[in-house]
């Protein structure tokens, strides 16, 4: 296997926005890299948000709905990837990514270099 030189990644790492009776320390992390190639790659990690198992959640960018990912025993994940044909937004340093559970903003955060 060939190792992929990485030219450019971000990450965000997601921040719970006060507390309800869904939630309970819910963290999620999004990474997006860029490879020498020019292959693009977005991964999305979601644990301990306490919703009923299938319901979905949405990641958004900017402000503007990427995807919606549902939930299973506290956690989700996604991977993108260009090469696969997946297509997601072109992401720069303090773009702001968020999770949303029924309209209710249940964490936030900003991409910074890794």
């Amino acid at each position: 296997m060939a190792i992929k030189i990485v030219k450019e990644e971000l990450e965000a790492k997601l921040n719970p926005l006060g507390s309800t009776t869904f939630f309970s320390k819910p963290r999620a992390k999004i990474e997006r890299k860029v490879y020498g190639d020019g292959k693009e790659r977005l991964k999305l990690l979601i644990s301990n948000f306490k919703v009923p198992d299938s319901d979905e959640v949405e990641l958004l960018i900017n402000g503007v709905v990427i995807t919606a990912v549902k939930i299973k025993n506290g956690r989700a994940q996604l991977d993108l990837r260009s090469e696969n044909g997946d297509s997601f937004p072109k992401l720069s340093l303090n773009d702001t990514a968020e999770i949303r559970y029924k309209e209710n903003v249940i964490v936030k955060g900003r991409f910074y270099a890794d």
